[in-house]
C-alpha cells in the first residue's frame, strides 16, 4: 500500500530527500504489524536505513531490523560497535546501500533513548545506550536495542541523472 502524497509525513520524506539531492518516486508501506516495545525517553523519530537490495529483502520477509557490525570503511562507525544503524539524513543512507545507483531506502520509526555523551562523539557501546558518531557534521545513530527501531516503509527514489562527460 501506497503513502498518500498529500500526507506530512509524505512531504517529511520528499523534504529529505530533496535535501540529498533526490526525489521521491513512491514510498510504500511494509507489512509490519510490530510496534515499539521498549519507549523510554524522547519521542519517536523517522530515520532512515540503507542497506543492500538483499538487505531489504530480508527486512521485508522478517519486518526486523537486526543488529550489525560497523562496516570497515567508516572509522566513526567503529567506535559504535554493533547495532542498527540510522541516520536522520537520507543522503548518509544512501552511502549505506553499497553503491546502488537508485537503492530504496527504509524508513524507521525510532525510539532512541538515553545517547551517552563523551567528549566530541556520544558513545553507548558498553551501556547498550544509543551511541552516535559525526559523518562531515552528520549524525550517525547506532541503537543496540532492535526493539526499539521499526521498520514502516520503502522509499524509491528517482534515478540520479546521467552526467554528460563527453569532450567537446
Amino acid at each position: 500500500m501506497q503513502l498518500a502524497p498529500t500526507t506530512s509525513l509524505y512531504r517529511q520524506i520528499t523534504a529529505a530527500a530533496t535535501l540529498a539531492g533526490r526525489a521521491v518516486h513512491q514510498v510504500t508501506y511494509l507489512p509490519v504489524t510490530l510496534t515499539i516495545s521498549r519507549i523510554s525517553k524522547g519521542p519517536l523519530s523517522l530515520l532512515y536505513h540503507g542497506t543492500s537490495k538483499e538487505g531489504i529483502q530480508g527486512i521485508a520477509r522478517t519486518g526486523r531490523l537486526l543488529p550489525q557490525g560497523p562496516r570497515d570503511n567508516n572509522p566513526h562507525a567503529q567506535e559504535l560497535g554493533s547495532g542498527i544503524y540510522l541516520t536522520p539524513h537520507m543522503s548518509m543512507a544512501l552511502w549505506y546501500a553499497n553503491g546502488e545507483p537508485a537503492p530504496p531506502l527504509i524508513g524507521c520509526e525510532v525510539s532512541l533513548g538515553e545517547i551517552d555523551y563523551e567528549g566530541g562523539f556520544m558513545y553507548g557501546q558498553d551501556s547498550g545506550r544509543t551511541g552516535v558518531a559525526f559523518m562531515d557534521g552528520l549524525p550517525l545513530y547506532c541503537v543496540r536495542d532492535p526493539l526499539r527501531v521499526v521498520p514502516r516503509y520503502l522509499i524509491y527514489l528517482e534515478q540520479p541523472e546521467a552526467k554528460n562527460t563527453t569532450l567537446k
